[in-house]
């Protein structure tokens, strides 16, 4: 599982401490953590974009769609609202035009490099 998820789905469960917070909800949430970590995120899970990457390379980067946007639509995974509500008002990787997380790399020359890095940020 990304860093960035892992810290997504304890800053869920933090989130539990809130008073407004029923515990009568408490054991649906930590159901549903549990099911989450048991599956990690797959292929299907988030769309990938390919584009041409800027900077080193000569000119094989005006050639190879090597930059990499992994995007993760809020919308299309069955997130509980209060998860989906606090990634919209709280990350820093949330994009309001598309209600998605984003996160781009082109770190490397190499467009599978960049999948593996851009899955990987935090």
């Amino acid at each position: 599982m990304p860093a960035w998820m892992q810290r997504l789905v304890r800053g869920y469960a933090s989130r539990a401490r809130l008073a407004e917070v029923a515990w009568e909800d408490m054991s649906t949430r930590r159901a549903w953590i549990d099911a989450f970590r048991a599956r990690p995120l797959g292929p299907t899970d988030v769309q990938l974009q390919f584009m041409r990457s800027a900077g080193h390379g000569g000119q094989n980067v005006n050639k190879v769609n090597t930059k990499v946007r992994a995007k993760f639509i809020l919308g299309e995974h069955a997130l509980p609202a209060a998860l989906a509500q606090a990634l919209a008002t709280g990350s820093p990787l949330y994009t309001p035009s598309t209600h998605a997380l984003q996160v781009a790399s082109d770190r490397f020359r190499s467009q599978r490099q960049n999948v593996e890095d851009a899955l990987q940020k935090d």
